[in-house]
C-alpha cells in the first residue's frame, strides 16, 4: 500500500468542493492505496478572498460576520507558518508521494509548499492545467520531480501502483545540501528505477552527477522539448496515453474533505455543494480560454498515437500497447444515468443540496442527450426541510407536490445554445427540473472586438436572445465580462456596458482581462509586445497587472470598479460615477446609495431608474429587431 498525500492549494479561498483532487483520490484507493488531503482553503496567507473582491466592485453583498463564521473561520498564516504546518502534516502521515494539482493563479502557493519539504525524500508530482500547458515552466522548478501531463486519472493511478513495488520510496533520494548564507540550499538528486521512468504522460526530472536529465514517458528529452505555454505548441505535446472514457469514470470521492467544506454561502443562504462535471472538452474557440489549447493538444496526440500505432515497434509503441484504449473525442460526456447515480450517491452520504456543474458549455450538448437528463434529473429529489426556508419562501418550485424537494443547481453556457426558437425551450426545462442560477458570456459587447480578437462570431441580437429565453423563468442568470483585452478601448467596454444595460442580468461579473497561459490572447500580447515569454499571469483579482496597449491598468481598474454603477445608474448620472474611477470618495458615495437603493436586485433596477436604458437600448433593440444569427452548435 502507497501512502498518498494530495494537495489542494487554494490561497484565494473559492470555498467549494473541487473535483479533482476528489477523483484523483477515487482512483488511487481503487487499487488500495490511502489518501489524505492536505488543503489550504482555510488558510488565510494575505490574499483577498474572492467573495470579498467581488463585494468591493459590487457584484455580491459583504456577507455578515455570521454568516462568514458559518461558512469558516480562516487561520492567519505568513509564509514560514504555512510551510512549517504543511511540513508537520507530511511528517505525520509520512506519505510516499504528494501530489499537486495546479492552475496558474495556484501555483505561487504550490511553489510555496513544495519549498516546505524540499529536502524530505519524498516523490513530488504535480499535475493539471499549469503543468499540462506549460510543462518547460514547471519543470524548471529544481524542487519538482514529476509532472503529469494531461487528464491524471489513469497515469496518476499507474505511476502509485509502480511506486508499490518499489518498497523504501525514499531510498531513489539523494538529498545534498549546501550553505549558501542565506538559510541553506537543497538539491534532489531523485533516482527511479526504470519502470517508474517508462509511465506515460508522466514526465521526471533525474539527478544526476553532472546535470539533471530529463524524461517525458520514458524517453529522454532536453527541456526545451516541453512545451513553454506561450504559443499553441502543440507539436511538443507529450500526451501518449488515450484520454479517459467519461462513462468509465470512477465515482469521485469526497471523503477526503472536511465536513466544514461543503458549506457554501450564496447570497444570504447556505448550502452544502460540491462540483460536478458531465462533460469536458467545449466546441467554441474562445481565444481567451485554454479549450483552443486543448482542441490542438487533443489533435496533435491523436497524430501522435496513430505514428506510434503504425511503427509497430519500439519503446514508445510497447508503452503504448499496454495502456492503448479506443479514442475518445475532444469534447465527451458521461451518459446522464451515469452522473445521476453519481449524484445521488453524494446526496445521501455527505447531505449535498446544491451541485455546481463545471461544464464548460452544459448546453453544447445533443438534443437527446439534454432531453435524457432532463428526464433523469427530474427524479433527483431532497427530503422536506433539506434546503433553507427563505430560499424555499423565494422560489416555491423546489417544492414538490409530494413535499419532497428538488436539488438546485448551478450551469454555465452559450448564449447561442438557447438563442434561437427551437433551443430557447431548454430555458423552460431548466427552470422544470431545478436549475437555480444559469452564467452566459458577453465577454464583449463590441462585435466588431468580439469576432476579430475574441473568435466569438456572434451579433448583438444573438446575445440579446439568448438572455431573454431565460426573461420569464425564476433562473437567476449572471452575465460574464471581461474588460481590459489587448487593444480594447474605453469606447470598446462602454459597448459592453450597454449591452449589460439592455439585457439586464441578474449578476453582473466583471473581470480584468489577464494573458493566461495556453490561450491564443497570451500568444497575441507575445507578439505585440504586452507581456515578456515565461511571465506567469496573475489572478485576475489581483489589482493594476496588465497594461493593454491602449489603457493603462489604472485606468483598466477604475472601469472595473465602477462597471456595475454604469450598467445600474442611469446615463445622466455617468459623469459622477466617472470621477468614482479614481477618486475613493466618490466611489464610496455613489457605492452606498446603489446598496441603499438595493441595485443588486435586477427588478429594483427597473422600477427606480426609469432612464436606466437611454439610448443604448433603443441602438440594441433596433439590432434585436434585424433578425437573429441563429448558431446552434448541435
Amino acid at each position: 500500500m502507497v501512502k498518498v498525500m494530495l494537495v489542494y492549494a487554494n490561497d484565494r479561498m473559492d470555498n467549494l468542493v473541487s473535483i479533482a483532487p476528489s477523483i484523483l483520490s477515487s482512483y488511487v484507493k481503487s487499487h488500495g492505496h490511502d489518501v489524505r488531503l492536505y488543503d489550504t482553503t482555510f488558510i488565510d496567507e494575505g490574499k483577498e478572498i474572492g467573495s470579498v473582491f467581488r463585494a468591493k466592485t459590487l457584484q455580491m453583498r459583504t456577507a455578515p460576520n455570521e454568516m462568514k463564521e458559518r461558512a469558516a473561520i480562516r487561520i492567519k498564516m505568513n509564509t514560514p507558518e504555512l510551510q512549517a504546518d504543511f511540513r508537520r502534516a507530511v511528517q505525520e502521515y509520512r506519505p510516499d508521494i504528494i501530489g499537486f494539482s495546479a492552475l496558474e493563479i495556484t501555483y505561487d502557493q504550490t511553489a510555496r509548499l513544495i519549498g516546505g519539504v524540499k529536502d524530505l525524500p519524498i516523490p513530488i508530482i504535480v499535475g493539471g492545467m499549469y503543468p499540462t500547458f506549460a510543462p518547460q515552466q514547471v519543470m524548471k522548478d529544481p524542487y519538482v520531480d514529476m509532472i503529469c501531463e494531461g487528464e491524471g486519472e489513469l497515469a496518476f493511478r499507474e505511476l502509485v501502483d509502480k511506486f508499490a513495488l518499489v518498497g523504501d520510496v525514499s531510498k531513489l533520494f539523494d538529498i545534498q545540501r549546501y550553505d549558501n548564507g542565506n538559510g541553506g540550499k537543497v538539491r534532489r538528486n531523485f533516482q527511479p528505477p526504470e519502470s517508474l521512468i517508462r509511465t506515460p504522460n508522466i514526465a521526471m526530472r533525474v539527478g544526476g552527477n553532472d546535470k539533471d536529465k530529463f524524461y517525458r514517458g520514458g524517453l529522454e528529452v532536453d527541456i526545451e522539448d516541453f512545451g513553454s505555454g506561450d504559443y499553441l505548441e502543440s507539436e511538443k505535446v507529450g500526451l501518449q496515453r488515450p484520454d479517459v472514457d467519461m462513462e468509465k469514470l470512477l465515482t469521485p470521492d469526497y471523503t477526503i474533505y472536511e465536513d466544514k467544506r461543503f458549506i457554501k454561502p450564496m447570497g444570504d443562504e447556505f448550502f452544502r455543494a460540491i462540483c460536478v462535471e458531465t462533460a469536458r472538452g467545449c466546441p467554441y474557440e474562445c481565444t481567451f480560454c485554454c479549450i483552443p489549447q486543448q482542441q490542438a493538444h487533443h489533435e496533435a496526440a491523436l497524430k501522435l498515437r496513430e505514428k506510434i500505432r503504425g511503427n509497430g515497434t519500439g519503446l514508445e509503441y510497447e508503452l503504448l500497447k499496454n495502456v492503448d484504449s479506443i479514442e475518445v473525442a475532444h469534447h465527451k460526456q458521461k451518459s446522464p444515468q451515469k452522473f445521476i447515480g453519481e449524484a445521488r450517491k453524494a446526496i445521501e452520504e455527505h447531505g449535498v443540496n446544491y451541485l455546481f456543474f463545471g461544464d464548460e458549455t452544459f448546453l453544447a450538448k445533443s438534443h437527446k442527450w439534454l432531453s435524457t437528463f432532463f428526464h433523469e434529473y427530474d427524479k433527483l429529489s431532497l427530503p422536506p426541510g433539506s434546503l433553507p426556508r427563505s430560499f424555499i419562501k423565494k422560489h416555491p418550485r423546489f417544492v414538490r407536490e409530494d413535499g419532497t424537494e428538488r436539488i438546485p443547481f448551478f450551469i454555465s453556457t452559450r448564449v447561442e445554445t438557447v438563442s434561437n426558437p427551437r433551443t430557447a425551450i431548454y430555458a423552460k426545462e431548466l427552470e422544470r427540473i431545478g436549475c437555480h442560477n444559469c452564467a452566459m458570456g458577453i465577454e464583449s459587447g463590441d462585435q466588431h472586438y468580439r469576432s476579430q480578437f475574441l473568435k466569438r462570431m456572434m451579433p448583438d441580437s444573438t446575445i440579446i436572445s439568448g438572455f431573454k429565453a431565460f426573461g420569464d423563468t425564476d433562473i437567476l442568470i449572471s452575465a460574464n465580462n471581461i474588460i481590459g483585452m489587448p487593444m480594447e478601448t474605453r469606447e470598446d467596454i462602454f459597448n459592453t456596458i450597454k449591452i449589460n444595460r439592455n439585457v439586464n442580468p441578474d449578476n453582473i461579473i466583471v473581470n480584468a482581462f489577464r494573458p493566461y497561459t495556453g490561450t491564443p490572447l497570451r500568444h497575441k500580447c507575445i507578439e505585440m509586445g504586452l507581456i515578456e515569454r515565461g511571465v506567469r499571469a496573475e489572478d485576475n483579482r489581483a489589482l493594476e497587472q496588465f497594461y493593454n496597449g491602449v489603457m493603462s491598468a489604472r485606468e483598466i481598474e477604475g472601469l472595473r470598479r465602477t462597471f456595475v454603477l454604469y450598467v445600474t445608474f442611469p446615463e445622466k448620472r455617468w459623469a459622477e460615477i466617472n470621477r468614482a474611477e479614481q477618486n475613493d470618495k466618490e466611489f464610496e458615495k455613489l457605492s452606498r446609495e446603489f446598496y441603499e437603493a438595493d441595485l443588486l436586485d435586477k427588478k429594483k433596477r427597473k422600477s427606480l431608474l426609469v432612464n436606466r436604458y437611454d439610448s443604448s437600448e433603443r441602438s440594441l433593440n433596433a439590432i434585436e429587431k434585424a433578425g437573429v444569427m441563429i448558431t446552434d452548435p448541435q
